[in-house]
């Protein structure tokens, strides 16, 4: 067997998805020609299960991904007017390498028209040079019916992939509930 002397970036163990075939074929790339058994069985001494068997998680998932996803929801204020109580609805965003939080927008009607405003808002955090989207690629959100259809395509334009939280699954927006409560 041909030794490795090319440094190799990352490992089986880092990318959950690589099988024998796109590791052989980067090793190919490196100039390295191995056969696939042969990748398989130095995979196998080593622990490394084959890509369909190897545990994926949501923690693992944010931690390899951390510096290209943000989070958005809202947390709720009442506020004595002179109209009565009234609820604000606050919008933020949260860096999920830096857990740094801005505060994006706040209103009284949490509308679709208001929903609009705030994805061209974050499109235009996502051009900004200190923009809480800058070099991010994805924006979680829960399943809240006001991030709509047009909520999505407007960030799509503007390169950000939404995606949204499964149902009861509370732990994949963690970070941004310790920051309301």
């Amino acid at each position: 067997m041909q030794e490795i002397r090319a440094p190799i970036e990352c490992t089986a163990g880092d990318n959950l998805r690589w099988g024998y075939c796109r590791i052989q074929g980067k090793l190919k790339k490196l100039g390295h020609g191995f056969a696939r058994p042969a990748i398989a069985k130095t995979l196998k001494d080593h622990g490394v299960p084959p890509s369909g068997r190897r545990a994926t998680s949501w923690r693992r998932f944010f931690r390899a991904q951390e510096d290209t996803i943000a989070a958005t929801d809202y947390f709720t204020a009442e506020v004595w007017t002179k109209r009565g109580l009234v609820t604000h609805y606050i919008l933020f965003v949260i860096d999920h390498a830096t857990r740094a939080v801005e505060i994006t927008g706040c209103t009284t009607r949490s509308d679709a028209a208001f929903m609009a405003q705030f994805a061209r808002d974050l499109a235009d955090l996502a051009d900004l040079e200190d923009g809480v989207l800058r070099r991010k690629s994805f924006l979680v959100l829960d399943r809240d019916s006001t991030f709509a259809a047009q909520f999505h395509r407007i960030l799509g334009d503007a390169g950000v992939t939404t995606f949204h939280t499964a149902f009861q699954a509370p732990n994949m927006k963690a970070i941004d509930e310790r920051f309301i409560n």
